[in-house]
């Protein structure tokens, strides 16, 4: 994509719960996924049947899987063997100018549908433009990318402000002459189940991405509470305690989330403060992990003794191959990311890398990677040096998938989630990805 100054990167979706994605109008971020039976989940995990049966109900539902509506883009959509949504890739149209850099995101993206299973694929280019002069142009960058994941079946589609029609309809005679009204998207009853039940994409990537907007005053007084508890600890001889305090506040906020109940500006502040404390911020990731509340409180009692604990955790998480991976818990990630959006939000520029790196590792963990790239950026640019960040970064850089990802690839089975009977969710994210370093300017 073209933020940030990247030249030819891709968002590479694999098929698992996303930290936010379709949103509900009753929270701020949830996640609507797809079994791997062509059933949808609600974020609370409960069964709901959607049936995809062609082209255009696939297309119906790509909003909600992203979490927005995409725009000037190239997405690969890829369907499983066993049934169900796979992987879902998407890059800027402005980064496939460069073919030598198309020609690399197509091979990347092709090695990856083929890691994930994939029996059939779509290539869908998303714009405005109406005139033919400039649609030949992106039909051709979409044949790139079809014929890159060859031996896989492609179809390749154009979406455009006005109709959507296969870019070969010639040869197969599906499409209505002039291609179907773009209209008929937002009028089936895979979209219209999802609606019904208040899901709602984002308009568009930006504001996906966005903070949430604090109330007026609400900063403020998140400041203010902020300052109070970084004085605390400075006063405190017993840097124990003020952590315990702190982790009993992120369990607060959190429960309060679950309960969609708001979160009061001075709690968003305590917490600010208490994240530039790198044990608490250690502590609050790893009470993100299943069962992981218990490492959380042995990390403030004791860092160094329980080290070991949380290496071992996170080793799961990363996907060392002889350990089993940990996969998430959707709807306890989704609760934390609303809070620590929310304390981002509140909070000065100084006291936000440490949420914007746990939204950056909630979302990669959980397979959002535009969110996991943009996030992990800010917190860069902002402490260029902070470490877990930088990690992070390097994770996303070199394409690391967790290993509860990894693993599904490699099993060629439907797994994922909370163990193997866990939801396979409509677009999830890796991490961004770019054909070679070499590629990427600053």
């Amino acid at each position: 994509m073209s933020d940030g100054g990247k030249l030819g990167v891709m968002e590479n979706r694999p098929n698992m719960a996303p930290v936010g994605a379709a949103t509900p109008s009753t929270a701020t971020s949830a996640t609507a996924p797809v079994m791997p039976d062509g059933a949808m989940t609600t974020p609370s995990n409960k069964h709901l049947q959607i049936k995809v049966r062609n082209p255009r109900d696939l297309f119906s539902i790509l909003p909600y899987a992203l979490g927005y509506q995409p725009e000037e883009s190239i997405l690969v959509i890829c369907l499983r063997e066993q049934g169900g949504l796979g992987m879902i890739a998407r890059t800027s149209l402005v980064d496939l100018e460069d073919n030598k850099c198309c020609v690399e995101l197509s091979k990347m993206v092709a090695h990856s549908a083929a890691a994930d299973n994939t029996g059939r694929a779509f290539v869908v280019v998303y714009c405005r433009a109406t005139d033919e002069f400039t649609l030949h142009g992106y039909k051709k960058q979409a044949k790139q990318f079809a014929h890159a994941l060859k031996p896989i079946p492609v179809e390749t589609w154009i979406i455009n402000s006005e109709v959507f029609y296969r870019i070969d309809c010639e040869e197969h005679g599906c499409c209505p002459p002039g291609g179907f009204p773009v209209s008929d998207l937002a009028e089936t009853e895979a979209s219209a189940a999802l609606v019904y039940r208040g899901y709602a994409p984002s308009r568009n990537r930006d504001d996906y991405l966005r903070l949430p907007q604090p109330a007026p005053g609400n900063v403020e007084a998140a400041n203010l509470a902020a300052s109070r508890f970084a004085s605390e600890k400075r006063r405190n001889t017993a840097p124990i305690t003020w952590r315990q305090k702190a982790f009993i506040t992120w369990q607060n906020a959190v429960e309060l989330t679950a309960q969609d109940k708001a979160i009061p500006p001075k709690v968003l502040g305590v917490l600010g403060a208490a994240l530039t404390d790198t044990t608490m911020r250690d502590a609050v990731l790893l009470s993100c992990l299943p069962d992981g509340a218990i490492t959380a409180n042995e990390i403030i009692e004791n860092a160094k003794a329980a080290h070991q604990t949380a290496a071992d955790l996170m080793a799961r998480v990363v996907g060392d191959d002889e350990l089993v991976p940990i996969a998430p818990d959707h709807q306890l990630i989704r609760n934390a990311a609303i809070v620590l959006e929310a304390v981002a939000a509140h909070a000065t520029e100084l006291r936000q890398p440490g949420p914007l790196t746990l939204l950056a590792f909630l979302a990669w963990w959980g397979g959002d990677g535009t969110r996991a790239n943009a996030r992990v950026r800010q917190a860069l640019a902002i402490t260029k040096d902070y470490q877990l960040a930088s990690t992070l970064a390097a994770a996303i850089e070199n394409r690391l998938l967790p290993g509860w990802i990894r693993q599904r690839g490699s099993s060629g089975s439907g797994a994922s989630g909370r163990g193997a009977s866990a939801p396979l969710a409509v677009g999830a994210a890796s991490g961004e990805a770019k054909p070679a370093p070499a590629q990427a300017a600053a």
